[in-house]
């Protein structure tokens, strides 16, 4: 799917204070989204004992969602935004008469259910993004559906005390839908385990038909390649030392056919990328598997792909240059080298924001549960950003979100009606900006 934040029209700012407030009438009567938004939480199950509740599930998780909106990054923060917006936010949501400190917002959250919080987040963003991109979006006609794995570390979130007292930082597996930019599924990984027994384990609970699945090497196992062949997906995975033997027999295959191969039709592609002061040149080599003695260890193994990546630097005039190599079950040197590039939105549309704009990993929350939830939602704010860019002038999503906490209240109201759909062709308007 192309960018949204490039294809949608913008959004045209036409509420005076009264329309603002006819607007706000709309969606609290007759707004499907906003309700649904209002009991999107309902399904938000944690092991409190609800007859010893003071605060409902739904109250705590609404307001820390909207807090994320608004730039707030700790416990207290929250708390303190709950309070700074009460006399807004009581039109929206029901308030309790007093107000939870800092860590029940915390304690709360260790005890919800990681998958039901995640279920209702995944299926409304569906939906938001589905309905956007039907209206909104021409589809390219390169475009694929395509599923990125890959590990963060949380870096403040444990303790380095004495060996008894020792906390490990809290380190989650995210799988990442590329097409969307969307967070589909997210899980702590335990001190006992690590990456790869987490993607055997929750790949073949998503439908992976006919999508492209990519990781890097340490997920490059025999068996994870299974699991995505049984699950009728396509893999492009990394290779590295940690199967020697056979990353050995990669290089040197390629080590003096790259310009052979150059000649050769539909096993050679070429990018050139100039920014920063850079010139970046990005060539990709197939050979087919079937030459390799250990093509018959990987499922439906068809390709051998050689990545090579050279920067010339034009200001210093120094040039640098690094060989990756792949394996996959596709013949399609050109997809290939989509999904290889695609592959690196993991990074820059999720672990770059959730760090740069969210700061998560400033977050010294131990409880690891709490952590996992707590970023569940800020993924859920960072795929939001992608759709709320037209609301604003484009620019990257640290600007989105800034342009939004300028004007909270009011931009929160004009997200609903977005989402919402309410007269298109009057709030969108393609020679207007903000």
């Amino acid at each position: 799917m192309a960018k949204i934040n490039q294809n949608v029209q913008k959004y045209k700012d036409k509420f005076n204070k009264q329309e603002l407030l006819l607007v706000m009438k709309i969606l609290l009567d007759d707004g499907q989204k906003l309700r649904e938004f209002i009991h999107l939480f309902d399904g938000v199950v944690d092991s409190r004992i609800k007859a010893k509740c003071k605060y409902s599930t739904k109250f705590i998780v609404v307001i820390t969602f909207l807090a994320i909106l608004d730039i707030r990054e700790t416990w207290q923060e929250i708390a303190d935004f709950a309070e700074d917006k009460k006399d807004f936010l009581s039109k929206f949501i029901e308030y309790p008469d007093t107000l939870p400190v800092y860590d029940t917002y915390m304690r709360v959250f260790a005890k919800i259910n990681s998958e039901s919080l995640e279920k209702v987040i995944v299926s409304f963003l569906s939906e938001c993004i589905n309905k956007v991109v039907k209206e909104n979006i021409e589809k390219n006609p390169e475009d694929f559906d395509h599923l990125a794995i890959d590990g963060k570390v949380l870096r403040l979130s444990g303790r380095k005390y004495n060996y008894e007292d020792k906390v490990s930082n809290c380190q989650l597996m995210h799988f990442f839908d590329v097409s969307n930019q969307q967070c589909i599924k997210s899980v702590v990984i335990s001190e006992k385990t690590n990456e790869i027994p987490i993607a055997q384990q929750i790949l073949p609970t998503l439908d992976i038909k006919n999508k492209i699945v990519t990781a890097d090497a340490m997920n490059c196992q025999k068996k994870t390649v299974e699991v995505i062949i049984n699950g009728k997906g396509h893999y492009v995975l990394a290779i590295k030392g940690n199967h020697s033997e056979f990353h050995q027999d990669i290089e040197s295959h390629f080590k003096d056919k790259l310009d052979s191969i150059k000649d050769t039709k539909d096993y050679y592609k070429m990018e050139i990328e100039k920014n920063h002061n850079q010139v970046e040149t990005r060539e990709f080599f197939r050979v087919d598997a079937d030459s390799f003695y250990q093509q018959d260890d990987w499922l439906n193994l068809k390709s051998i792909v050689c990545y090579k990546k050279k920067i010339y630097h034009t200001l210093s005039g120094k040039n640098s240059c690094e060989y990756r190599y792949f394996i996959s079950d596709l013949k399609d040197t050109k997809l290939i080298a989509l999904a290889i590039r695609g592959h690196w939105s993991i990074e820059n549309q999720l672990h770059y924001p959730l760090d740069a704009f969210f700061h998560e990993d400033a977050n010294r929350t131990m409880n690891k549960v709490a952590n996992n939830n707590f970023s569940i939602l800020r993924k859920m704010v960072n795929s939001l950003l992608v759709l709320i860019a037209p609301m604003f002038r484009n620019g990257s999503k640290m600007r989105t979100l800034k342009s939004f906490r300028s004007n909270y209240e009011k931009n929160l109201i004009r997200l609903f009606v977005f989402l919402e759909g309410l007269d298109l062709n009057t709030l969108f308007n393609s020679d207007n900006k903000q």
